[in-house]
């Protein structure tokens, strides 16, 4: 059983690349709407055959709303019987004392692997984007949290969202979070921004390069998601098969990207899921983006996959990000090129 539970939609920062912007939603479940949340997730791990579930926390900034969290897990941990909980969250670090961190150490093994900082590199570029609501610098305390959260999670995931006006520094930056400690980067780029343009395209594909050679010379065991694009047999991603995503109204999504957008809701927490509309999803998912069908790694590729993402960002199902497309076709060709390390797995 997998499942999202949304701790709340108010954030503490006001981030540039937010993918909301000025159409922010605040606010935290009510308390009828978080006990049927609860007991519904209860409920499917009780009657669930599997001996592993997962269950993400989300913002907002989810630990703006630590009491549900704890409450959550506590609860949670009390009906699991045998099976074991994955319990995953990222947090922008701004959020921290006595009582989360003792949560935290307490939990250390239910969240390991699956808890992440928002970190974009160093100061000047986290604070490129990642601010407080007055455009203040969010970077010190951020980078202190991380340090008390490396101290209990071994291999927290830093997580680093690259935008137009940060690209040109993705590898020093890289190398930044390494140097500090990080040994599992998450990169994610800006797929919303207008900003990108052909002009980027030499860019990425620079940092890419200097990336996967600082891999290759310093330390393979440090994870990269972008050397991990690169590197690993690119394999069928499959239809998209939506997940439930529990919000603060009561409203259960498929998926991170359309969450709080009513039109895309797949039921709701009193009455469950409308299985019409998961076929709806399934069926708009099993086509083939037209632009898309003579190309070698449709079946790779996610935004051959994820249509939701597309209708977003682009308006249309099947029309996907450009920005993706790009760097679908930059990993391609630095896998090509660096068939030496590949060699090394």
């Amino acid at each position: 059983m997998d499942c999202t539970v949304w701790t709340t939609k108010s954030c503490n920062l006001n981030c540039k690349y937010c993918y909301e912007h000025e159409n922010k939603e605040t606010g935290n479940m009510s308390i009828d709407i978080e006990n049927k949340t609860l007991e519904s997730i209860k409920k499917m791990i009780i009657e669930s055959d599997k001996d592993i579930h997962n269950i993400q926390f989300h913002g907002g900034e989810p630990l703006l709303n630590f009491e549900l969290i704890k409450r959550f897990v506590e609860e949670i941990e009390k009906v699991k019987g045998n099976s074991t909980i994955k319990y995953g969250m990222t947090t922008n670090g701004t959020i921290w004392n006595c009582e989360i961190e003792e949560f935290f150490k307490k939990y250390k093994d239910s969240f390991s692997g699956y808890i992440s900082i928002s970190i974009d590199g160093d100061c000047k570029t986290h604070n490129e984007n990642r601010v407080y609501a007055n455009n203040t610098s969010s970077f010190e305390v951020t980078l202190e949290t991380a340090q008390k959260m490396k101290s209990i999670f071994n291999w927290l995931r830093c997580r680093v969202t690259v935008a137009p006006n940060t690209v040109e520094d993705l590898f020093d930056n890289v190398k930044y979070l390494v140097d500090l400690g990080f040994k599992q980067i998450a990169i994610a780029f800006d797929l919303f921004s207008k900003e990108w343009n052909e002009n980027h395209i030499s860019i990425i594909e620079e940092q890419y390069q200097k990336s996967l050679k600082f891999w290759k010379e310093q330390n393979p065991q440090i994870e990269i998601s972008l050397v991990d694009e690169v590197i690993k047999k690119r394999e069928a991603v499959g239809r998209c098969h939506p997940s439930k995503h529990f919000y603060i109204d009561g409203l259960i999504y498929p998926c991170t990207f359309v969450v709080g957008l009513k039109e895309y809701n797949i039921g709701n927490i009193e009455e469950g899921i409308d299985d019409k509309k998961v076929e709806a999803i399934i069926k708009i998912s099993s086509i083939d983006n037209k632009d898309c069908e003579k190309c070698n790694n449709k079946k790779a590729c996610s935004s051959n996959r994820c249509k939701l993402i597309n209708k977003v960002v682009t308006g249309d199902y099947y029309t996907p990000p450009t920005i993706n497309c790009v760097l679908q076709n930059i990993q391609i060709k630095n896998r090509n090129q660096f068939k030496e390390i590949l060699n090394l797995i």
